[in-house]
């Protein structure tokens, strides 16, 4: 086959219509296994189970989609040169120097390479700055390497580059090397034994994601069976989280997701130690996964209330992610500049949390939302000057005045997450229905909604045999579609993103509502064979 016909191929497994059309099937072969459960159809249960298993190849091809093996390179060119080298040289360059060193290197180089760019982003404020005033003070940066270190970073920037003039104007612009102590610990590792030369060998640092959720898909088949693995798999491939080639092809972007996935299947295999585990490496490298424990805790906490006892398996789940979580730390005291990167990285994480971004998902952006539609309405008189500074300052303020409003909402999300929880007696269940705490809680970037694979898997494995599961896996599909279909409606990212955001504020209310509606049935089943066996006590 040509690279015409595969780049052909190819297109058209990325297409955002073949994505809808995955999240369709997710939506038609769940209902109609529904059915058939509850028909006591075996054979049409058996044809949907096998189409369950063709639309899941389909969903691994487009996933995959972007490969570009004509060119024999697997990775994002975007992202690997952020953790490749913020990991790799974490011991030179803390979080607010890899823009500079980086232009030092390219000019030392060859300064035909950063001829396009005119002003980069200063990683210590997110604001543009001309690329002249960095070349000029070379002491901010060289004085941290020795020289061998530094001859290192130059001949790395070169094999990066790779000849091929990269866009530097879009890698200088970004907003820098976020990755948590734990994370920079772990990718160093890999990135101090795994070369960007050979191409072939590099490609390696973009496959580790697959091999990881090759792995986590493996426990998930297992745990979940047929049902659960294929579907899960169908989500990831039709999510719109993973259609733009940000972290697909990425340098261990996705191993937070890996073990989110390991961790609900571990549970489900009754394994809470090693669940334990994954979920406490999962919330070290990108802290919000923590937030998946709210379930888990809301049905501990009625444990100790009402029997004066906790579960061993929640007891099991919450020392292990306890002591990972420990571990962990204290791996990265010991690791190079020990308490200091988590200083650097706090300082970081506060301007990257300050800072108003156009594609981030979570009720922080849904409350700060005020009318702008087109590009234009963020902009000033001059028609230029829009993100910076004034668009920001604005939004900032906006944020401070919504935050009472926004402490309300997430304190009756949370009280209504209480109440519906209260009664369940399913903890994998809970976990996949923490989602609202995340979307009230924190708003990342619109990439990181690939978390709801996770709670789709769990979904998706109940739903043959239980309506509110069915219908909760319908709205996420659904969800997914509309955020597909969004890009039609608009775009414009920012005004997007709030649609987008108020969308899943509605599966949100879904997912309360429906687990307070499970929660009264539950309360007056037990209600009324109370009242019969007081009857028969009676008798």
């Amino acid at each position: 086959m040509s690279p015409a016909q595969v780049r052909a191929i190819e297109l058209m497994l990325y297409s955002p219509v073949f994505k809808v059309g995955l999240l369709s099937m997710v939506i038609a072969l769940a209902a109609l296994r529904f059915v058939a459960r509850r028909k006591n159809l075996p054979r049409f249960d058996k044809a949907l189970r096998a189409g369950a298993v063709v639309a899941a190849v389909m969903a691994v091809l487009s996933f995959n989609a972007y490969a570009q093996p004509w060119e024999h390179r697997f990775h994002n060119d975007h992202d690997l040169f952020h953790y490749y080298f913020g990991a790799k040289y974490s011991g030179e360059i803390d979080s607010s120097r890899l823009y500079h060193c980086a232009l030092l290197a390219l000019d030392e180089i060859d300064p035909e390479l950063h001829e396009p760019v005119r002003k980069l982003r200063s990683l210590s404020h997110y604001r543009r700055v001309r690329k002249g005033w960095y070349l000029e003070h070379e002491g901010p940066c060289k004085r941290h390497f020795e020289a061998e270190r530094w001859e290192a970073f130059k001949r790395d920037i070169a094999a990066f580059d790779q000849g091929r003039r990269l866009r530097w104007r879009g890698l200088l612009g970004d907003k820098g090397y976020n990755a948590t102590p734990v994370w920079n610990m772990v990718g160093r590792f890999f990135a101090q034994r795994l070369p960007l030369q050979p191409i072939l060998v590099s490609n390696v640092l973009g496959s580790l994601d697959l091999l990881l959720l090759a792995a986590a898909f493996g426990l998930v088949f297992f745990s979940f069976g047929l049902w659960g693995g294929a579907l899960g798999l169908v989500m990831l491939g039709g999510t719109y989280a993973l259609t733009a080639t940000h972290i697909r092809g990425s340098f261990l972007r996705l191993d937070w997701l890996a073990c989110l996935l390991g961790a609900f299947a571990a549970y489900e295999w009754k394994k809470p130690r090693l669940a334990g585990a994954l979920l406490g490496y999962a919330a070290m490298v990108r802290i919000f996964p923590i937030l998946f424990l709210f379930g888990p805790a809301v049905i501990a906490a009625r444990e100790i209330v009402t029997k004066r006892r906790l579960r061993p398996d929640l007891r099991r789940l919450f020392v292990s992610v306890a002591l990972t979580c420990a571990l962990l730390f204290g791996a990265t005291l010991i690791d190079d500049k020990g308490p200091a990167r988590w200083r650097d990285w706090l300082v970081k994480i506060e301007l990257h949390t300050k800072d108003i971004a156009n594609s981030r998902v979570g009720l922080e952006y849904l409350l700060q939302f005020r009318g702008e539609t087109q590009s234009d309405d963020i902009r000033g008189a001059d028609g230029k000057e829009g993100w910076r500074p004034h668009f920001v300052e604005k939004k900032q303020d906006t944020n401070r005045q919504m935050l009472p409003y926004r402490i309300a909402l997430a304190v009756l999300t949370l009280a209504g997450l209480v109440y519906g929880m209260w009664r369940l007696g399913d903890p994998v269940l809970a976990m996949a229905l923490s989602l609202p705490a995340v979307f009230v809680i924190v708003s990342p970037t619109f990439y990181y909604y690939c978390l709801t694979v996770p709670c789709a898997v769990v979904l998706a494995a109940r739903s043959p045999k239980d309506r509110m599961c069915l219908g909760l896996l319908i709205s996420l599909a659904l969800w997914e579609i509309f955020f597909h279909a969004s890009a039609l409606l608009s775009d414009f990212d920012y005004y997007r993103f709030f649609m987008v955001s108020a969308a899943l504020a509605a599966v949100n209310v879904g997912i309360i509502g429906a687990l307070a509606l499970r929660a009264r049935r539950v309360g007056r089943a037990k209600e009324a064979a109370g009242g019969v066996v007081r009857q028969t006590e009676g008798t």
